[in-house]
């Protein structure tokens, strides 16, 4: 049971990290839209 549990935790961590790299990726890019869009407003 324990080198199970042990699977599922590692599998967790994995796929959180994954998911927070993705996560990170998609606000950098949406930062990058807005603030683009930002000063063409402004120029």
């Amino acid at each position: 049971m324990q080198p199970f549990k042990n699977f599922l935790y590692q599998t967790g961590l994995n796929i959180s990290i994954i998911f927070v790299k993705q996560a990170i990726q998609v606000i950098i890019s949406i930062d990058r839209i807005i603030f683009l869009s930002f000063i063409n407003f402004f120029c």
